[in-house]
Parts: C-alpha cells; structure tokens; sequence
C-alpha cells in the first residue's frame, strides 16, 4: 500500500500572542488567519498556537502551513453560528464547514499536543438534529480536494458534527490523534473519502461511526487506506465502509486495532451533565447501555463497486453486532447522487479477529436487491454470543433492500445465534469458533440462497521417539452378568458387537476372593467368544472388597486372587489376563474409596505386596496397576502417595477421570483433558512407567428422583447425546495423544435394568444373586453409560451414538500401534493419528465449529487409499442391529495430501487399516421348523452374520441360526468380515 508521507519543512514560527486571562477571550481567527496566509506566501511555515484558550471562527488552512498546538493550548471553535462560512463541493453530503478547513491546499499539517475543541454543546437542539442535518453544523476539521495532508498528536474534543472529514484528498497521514466526540448526534471521528491514507495509533470515542471509509464522488476512487494500531469506540460502528457507496472503494485494511466498549464522556459544560443524560436520553429516549451498533461494517447500497477490503488481528467488543456485511440497493439518497449502476461487493477477509456480541442479533453476512456479496473469508475468528433464550420466534427474514443499511433491520432476529448468511456467493469460514454464553434455541451458523464453505488445515508429523500405544477398550462388566443374558441377547448384541469393535484392551471385574468354580467357567466362557478371537488384552480388577478389608487375612486374600487367576489363565488359557488391581475405585464394599477416604492407603500397599508375592510364587505373569481410583481433576495431585510409596510393587499406574464441568460440545473441554492426562502421564514418566485412563466419562449434572443417578448424556439427555459422542472422543483421543498406554471407556454395554438381589431356589434368581456380586448392586442403582442399550424389562437393546464414535476408535485405534502428531490451528479442531506396524494408519478428527473441508497433509505413502467414515451429531447414523455405519468412501491422496469434509459437531475417521475384499458366501440357508439356519463360514476374517429377509436387514449375529417373525420370506445370509466388508449372497438360499 502506498500513501503520501511527502511533508513541509518546519521554518521559522510566528508565535501569537496569548489570550486575555479573564472572562470569554476576544475571538483570534483574524489573528491566526493573517499568520497562516503569510506563512504560505512565504513558501511554508509553522504558525505555533501557545498554552491558552483561544477562540476562534472558521480558520482556512493554506499550503505548505503546519498549524502546532502547543501543550496546553485550547483552540476552542466559537459559538457565534455566523463565524462558520459554508462551501461546497460535487456530491458532498451537504455544505461543508468547520472549525479548520482546508480547500485546494497541500503540504499542510495540524500537530502539537494541544487541543482543538468543538464546543458542539452549543449547536444542541431539536431542529439539528434531524435526519441529513448534519451540513448545518460545523465539523471538526475538514479538508477537501488537498493532497499530502498529516495530523499528529492533538486532542479533538466536541465537534458539533463529524469530526475529522476527509474528501477527494490524496496522501493522507494521522498519527496519535485523538478524537472525543458525544455532545451531538452524527459525531463521526474519521470520515474518509480519500486515497493513499495512513491512520494509525489513534484513539476515537465518538457517538457516531469512529473511523469510516465512504464513496459519494461516483468518478472518484478511494483506495489504499491503511488504518492500524487504533482503538476505537462508537455507538455507530467501530470500522466502516459505507454507507454512501457510490463510487469505487478498494484495497482497505484495518489492523492490529481494537473496537471496544463506548466510554463516557466528559460532561457538558453548562450542566455538568453526561452527554447521554443531557441529550441522546432526551432526544432518542435511549438506554444508558454503552454498545456500540456495529463492530466491522462493510456496505454496498448505492451502485458502487467495494472491494479488496481486510480487517486482521483486531477485536470488536462492545458492540451489537461483531461483523455486518450488506449489499443492498437503495434509492437516490437525499443529496440527489446517482448510482453507479456496478452493484459489486467483494473480496472482503476478516482474520484473526475476536469479537464479543453485546445483543441476540447475530453478525451477518447478506445481500439485497442487484448487490450479493461475494468472496468473503472469515478466517480465525472467535466471537462469543449472548443468546436470545427461547425469546426468538421464527418468522422471515425480511430483504429491506431499500432500507437504510444497519443491523436494526433484523433486530427481531435471526435464524442464527452465530452467522447469517443469505444471497451471498462464495463465503468461507476457516477456522471460525462461535461461543454461546447463553441459551438460544436457533442454530449456531444458518444460509440461504448463499455458496457456504469451511476448511481447515492438518499436517501429520512423525515424532523423532512416538508413542507406544496399548489398546482402546472398555470397561465389560457383561462378561460377570451372563447369566442374565438371554441367548439372542448374547449373540445378537453382546458378542457380536465386541467382535465388530474389536477393543484391544478391556477392564473386567475379575478375580474376586470368593469367586466359584462356576463363576470363572462363565467368565472362561465368555472370554471364548469375546476377548480370545479378537486377542483383547484385559485388566482384571477385584470389584469391590468384602467390608472391613483391615479384619481380613492380607495374606489369604492375596492367595485366594493367585488361585483364581492361575485357573483362569493356566487351566482355561485366558492368558490375556495381563494387569490387576486390588479393588476398583480403592473402595469396600459399599463404602466409595475406602482406602483413600479412610486414610487406608498403606493398608492397600499391604494388600498389593501380598499379591506382588502371590503371583510370583504361582508363576503369573501380571503386572500390578495402582491405584485405579478416580480423582477427577486432581489425578496427578492425589496418585503422588502411590508414586512415591508403591512404586517397585507396581507395574502401571491407573486412574479415572469424570468431568462434571464440561458439557457436550464445550469448545475448552479438549484441552481441560488434554491437560489433566498431560500432567499424570509426566507422573509416571518420571518413575520409567507408563499410565492407562481404567474409565473415563462427562457428568450430567445430578438429577433427583431417581433411584441412584449414574447415568451419563445418553440416558439424562438423549437430546444433547449426539454431540456428547463427540465430547467423549474428544476425552479418548486427548489421552492418547498425551501418552496414555490404555485407554477404557465406562463402558461396553448398560448394566440390565435393577432386580432385586436376594438368593433363591428358581436358577434364574440364583444366577442374578451370582452375577449381582460381582458388580454394584443392580438393585440399588441404574447404570446406562454403555455404547448399547440393556433394558430387558422394555427389551431395548439399540445402540447409542458413541456406539459410532467409540466403536470407530475401538476398532480402528489398535494396539502396538505408534502415536502420531497431527497439527492444525483450527480451533475447532481436535486431531489424533495412529500408524501400525504394517505400515497402515487411522486418522481421528473432531470439528466443533460448523461443517468444514480439512485439508490433510503428510499422510506419506499407505499401501492403499484410505476409507473414511463420517460422523453427524444431529444426525448419527445409528442402525437398528448395531451395525457400524458403512464407509461414506475413499480418498485419494495427491503427494501424500487429501481433503475431507467433517460434519458440524461431527467427526471424520480416515483409515487404510482394512483390506477391500468379499467375503465368502454363507452356504445352506434353510428354514425348519421355523427356524432360519446355515452352514458356519470358513472365512478366517469373518466377524458376523447379517440375516435379510426380502432384501430387508432384520438381525445381526454371530449364531448360525435365528428364529425370524415371518418365515413366509426369502431369506439371505451374509457374512460381514472385520473390516466391515459385507460378503456375497449364495445362490442356494430358500423360501418357504
């Protein structure tokens, strides 16, 4: 950007003599006026204005003059109306005249520290203040058809119109000024209809608009204007372009600048009264609310051509509305100037911006009439939202096309709480982060009839020693309630899902002092089906310890858990059995963390030495994991006793972490995570140990009348349990990116709905006391926090959302597999990038904002196109039989480089850990008897079965029969592998 910088050379002043000391002083504009002619027909000069008031008329700025406002010296515009000669000029608004004019003149300048005060307090009153009255009142300074103009350092105070104008003036240079401007309506700071200005480092508080750029000459262009460092308040708009817009406006940028909060002025001299009590409350009977109206403005309305304009690094507080963007197409405006018949607007980039709304009416990007805006960018923008509550109606937005262009015009709201946008052609937002702070029930971001992209950007990188990664899982409590489990139950939900999800670890209530013979043979059982074929590494815990663990015998607890899990592992191979862990929570029985709330914890040091011993005198090869308790936001705080006291006897370090702060879809939530495994993961480091997250979950707020409430987002809030998906993945992949071993979610699947719990001779009562003992009393609460239903009493066994964004995080994130860093300053964003061994990778992004195409580099070379999956939090694609959702498609890297596009609030899995192959075809599908059987499939990759009845999915299993409603069908069978490859359908199925 070029501007004029070309300034006179200071010779020799005139000093003036001071003013009288007592009373009104004798008006000085003759005085002046004689020393500034003289100056300029000697070639240039400084005319020097000492400390004192002094009152003068309209003084007129001639070439090559300085006019230097000594410290202390006030230049007070006089009262008498008549000292105020008018001029004009084409297509001005209105006549002009001012305390300092200057016409036709350049090389001039106005600097000094003084003051140059407008005494606009007595140009108050009814009739000037009407609409388009502004030529009746004098401006502050006003400088028309000049060139190489500089103001430096000087205070303008109370002009009884705009304060600063600027017209057809070419090079143009403030620096320092500032400008106080509320004793009358239309009190503007900068008005600039110029080209080649530079405003910098000024400060602006005006009842106006503060510093705006405008076009009302049709054949004159205003361009190149740089405005930065500034600050700037106004109950108008802070940063401007328009609203004349008639000509051509081109290459402006505001930068590095702050709109803020109006503040108060100083008071009217005659009354000792603020400006908004002696006038704007009388006049426009307004609130003493101090928002401005509009933050960053950019207008088309009248026919001009407004490109090419930027505001970066700034902020807009203190105002209605952060960011206004309208063309329009007004008629003829008051002063009879034509149009410009061009009706563009474009190129408009807000970056790095943050912004406060002080009102419901949301910023707005919209157009109207011939004017539609056109390739704008909001890049890197944070604005927070006040929220209009459950106060918005909605109605239609109306076009006002021919109305005056301010953000009043949709003061009855709009369909967003964040951004509008409506007739507008290629709008993009990267990286936009929209914060509400109150309730609103409207969508964040709404469009209509408007192109409306996003994107966002995400290098992976290779760290120099990346992390070893454990395996994700679950907590599978199921695996001690089996005998609760009806046989379609089991096969239909229970095991078919865990081998669709395929977790590589698993946290499990096993190894309880008293655990029968049969019990463990269930569990063998289960882990059969389950954690052997899909090779889960498990952490077994105790449960809950009998009460009063300080009367037991240490040393015969500690054997008896040796003895259980040396016929678990040596006698039915469950030889995944890898960790273990006293009790779960360190808590007794029924009384929450005992050990730690009790002062116990070298009581459970005790009990951990025993089972140290134990399980090296009978040859088990498991670690032991401490302390497995849940500490909230204060892991790394309260797990130091374990650190400095347990640690030769431990194997890895555990806690769980719950967050009852954050909500769903809380844009903090990543990094309040983030933060906390950070912190504990160093904890162990610093031990040469590694740490696993044994559960994990967001909080609802407790709800009353129920009978315990242990329920998370999906059974308190089904409404919001979309989004908190999202939020949980958020939690899981913050841990592994920070270094967490393991990762288990609380949990695979609900408990069932509570029964009473009391032995009995009926085997289904004797085996709900069984199962009841080895988990939490199902009697006394409800537990629904699964990734699919358990509720028998209303045969509810549907999957819930984080059946999609755990399952796909589960099934993808494996274990063995390298962590790696994937970068982006979207903060919207949440990344996490794991490669395997084999060369393949799983790619996990979280975007808050709203739906965006992000651009991924450094993928480097996979043996294949990856597969992505796409996760909408409004809309999760949840299947009946709880099926993951198909692949949406494949990408196809370009040197290592694609782009995906990620739902609002949504997620995106992008992975090349899968074969694209069909599955065998399932053979013999035959009903008898009513019943649907066929032959087991040979496919070494099979996971389940999906079962079609006329063409139609009706179950998913892992059984080779099911008992269908209708047998009247054609029934298809086919066999789904562990990638989600759906097989092919034999020719010899049946119909009966």
């Amino acid at each position: 950007m070029f501007w004029a910088t070309r300034m006179l050379a200071v010779v020799s002043g005139v000093m003036l003599v001071g003013a009288a000391a007592a009373g009104t002083p004798p008006r000085e504009d003759a005085a002046i006026q004689a020393q500034i002619d003289a100056a300029s027909a000697r070639g240039g000069g400084v005319v020097n204005i000492p400390a004192g008031r002094h009152v003068v008329g309209q003084l007129d700025l001639k070439s090559g003059v300085e006019l230097h406002l000594e410290k202390g010296a006030v230049l007070e515009g006089t009262s008498d109306r008549t000292a105020y000669p008018k001029f004009t000029r084409p297509y001005s608004e209105g006549d002009w005249m001012g305390v300092i004019i200057a016409t036709n003149a350049h090389d001039i300048a106005v600097t000094g520290s003084g003051t140059i005060l407008g005494n606009g307090w007595t140009w108050v009153d009814l009739a000037t203040h009407a609409a388009g009255s502004e030529g009746l009142r004098p401006r502050g300074l006003v400088f028309a058809d000049c060139r190489n103009v500089r103001l430096e350092d000087f205070k303008l105070l109370d002009s009884a119109s705009w304060g600063i104008v600027f017209h057809k003036v070419d090079g143009v240079v403030a620096r320092r000024v500032t400008i106080d401007n509320h004793c009358t309506s239309n009190n503007d700071g900068f008005d600039v209809e110029a080209r080649n200005v530079l405003i910098e480092d000024c400060d602006v508080d005006s009842s106006d608009d503060a510093i705006v750029i405008k076009s009302n000459c049709p054949d004159y262009v205003v361009e190149n204007i740089l405005v930065r460092r500034c600050i700037c308040r106004s109950t108008g708009n802070a940063f401007k372009l328009g609203t004349a817009s008639h000509g051509v406006m081109r290459n402006v940028v505001f930068e590095d600048s702050r709109g803020e909060m109006v503040r108060r002025s100083h008071p009217d001299p005659r009354t000792g009264k603020e400006w908004w009590e002696s006038w704007r409350a009388k006049w426009l009977n307004a609130s003493k609310n101090l928002a401005g109206l509009n933050g960053f403005t950019v207008q088309c309305v009248d026919g001009g051509i407004v490109e090419n304009v930027t505001l970066r690094r700034s902020s807009l507080n203190g105002y209605n509305v952060p960011i206004f963007i309208r063309g329009g197409e007004r008629p003829s405006r008051i002063w009879k100037i034509p149009t410009g018949n061009k009706w563009i607007l474009r190129n408009i980039l807000v970056e790095n911006v943050t912004g406060r709304a002080e009102s419901s009416v949301a910023s707005s990007i919209t157009g109207a009439g011939k004017c539609r805006p056109q390739n704008v960018t909001l890049r890197n923008v944070k604005i927070v939202c006040k929220g209009a509550g459950d106060l918005y109606v909605p109605q239609e937005v109306p076009d006002a096309k021919g109305t005056y262009p301010s953000s009043v015009i949709f003061a009855k709201g709009l369909p967003a709480w964040g951004l509008y946008v409506r007739h507008a052609d290629g709008v993009r937002l990267e990286n936009m982060d929209f914060e509400l702070v109150g309730p609103d029930t409207r969508e964040k971001i709404a469009a209509d009839d408007a192109t409306l992209t996003c994107a966002a950007h995400v290098a992976i990188e290779r760290p120099k020693m990346p992390w070893l990664f454990g395996g994700f899982g679950f907590q599978n409590a199921e695996a001690q309630l089996t005998p609760l489990m009806t046989d379609e139950f089991r096969n239909e939900r229970a095991v078919k899902s865990f081998r669709e999800l395929s977790p590589s670890f698993s946290r499990v209530y096993v190894g309880r002092v008293g655990e029968s013979k049969e019990a463990l043979d269930r569990f063998a059982d289960y882990y059969d089906q389950t954690f052997r074929p899909c090779d889960t590494t498990i952490y077994a815990v105790g449960g809950s310890m009998p009460a009063f663990p300080d009367k037991l015998d240490v040393q015969a607890h500690a054997e008896g858990v040796a003895k259980s899990l040396e016929y678990l592992i040596k006698v039915r191979d469950c030889r995944k059995i890898r960790y273990y862990c006293l009790t779960n929570e360190l808590m007794c029985d029924d009384q929450w963390g005992f050990f730690k709330y009790k002062n116990q914890m070298p009581l459970f040091k005790e009990y951990h030495q025993a089972l140290y011993d134990a399980f090296r005198r009978h040859g088990l090869d498991i670690q032991l994991a401490a302390s497995d308790g849940s500490y909230g936001r204060k892991q790394a705080e309260e797990l130091k006793w374990t650190v400095e006291n347990m640690d030769l006897i431990t194997g890895i370090y555990c806690t769980h972490y719950y967050d009852g702060k954050v909500k769903p879809g809380d844009l903090s939530a990543y990094s309040v995570f983030e933060e906390q495994f950070t912190n504990i993961v160093q904890l162990a480091l610093g031990r040469t140990k590694r740490w696993m997250l044994g559960e994990f979950g967001i909080v609802p707020p407790r709800e009353r009348g129920v009978m315990v409430d242990d329920r998370n987002w999906n059974g308190y809030d089904a409404s919001r349990a979309g989004v908190a998906a999202v939020t949980m993945a958020e939690m899981a992949m913050a841990a592994v990116n920070a270094g967490a071993y393991a990762v288990m979610s609380w949990s695979f699947c609900d408990y069932p709905d509570p029964f009473v719990i009391e032995d009995s001779h009926d085997p289904v009562g004797h085996a709900r006391y069984e199962s009841a003992k080895a988990v939490y009393k199902p009697d006394m609460k409800y537990n629904k926090w699964g990734v699919f239903r358990w509720s028998d009493v209303q045969e509810d066994f549907g999957p819930n959302p984080t059946y999609i964004t755990l399952g796909l995080i589960s099934r993808y994130f494996r274990k063995g597999a390298h962590v790696l860093t994937a970068k982006t300053e979207d903060p919207f964003l949440r990344t996490c990038v794991l490669e395997n061994r084999d060369g393949t990778k799983t790619l996990a992004l979280v975007n808050l904002g709203p739906k965006r195409t992000v651009s991924v580099a450094g993928w480097g070379t996979c043996p294949r196109d990856p597969r992505f999956y796409l996760y909408d939090s409004a809309r999760p694609r949840l299947n009946a039989f709880g099926d993951l959702p198909a692949p949406d498609g494949t990408l196809t890297p370009v040197a290592g480089t694609f782009a995906v596009e990620v739902p609002e609030k949504g997620l995106a899995f992008v992975t090349t850990d899968y074969q694209s192959r069909t599955p065998s075809a399932v053979k013999d599908v035959k009903v008898a008897n009513g019943r649907l059987t066929w032959t087991a499939t040979d496919d070494p990759h099979h996971c389940y079965y999906r079962v079609y009845a006329n063409g139609r999915q009706i179950a998913s299993t892992v059984a080779t029969s099911y008992e269908p409603q209708n047998a009247s069908a054609t029934f298809t069978v086919r066999s789904v592998d562990r990638w989600g490859n759906v097989g092919s359908v034999d020719s010899g199925c049946t119909r009966k």
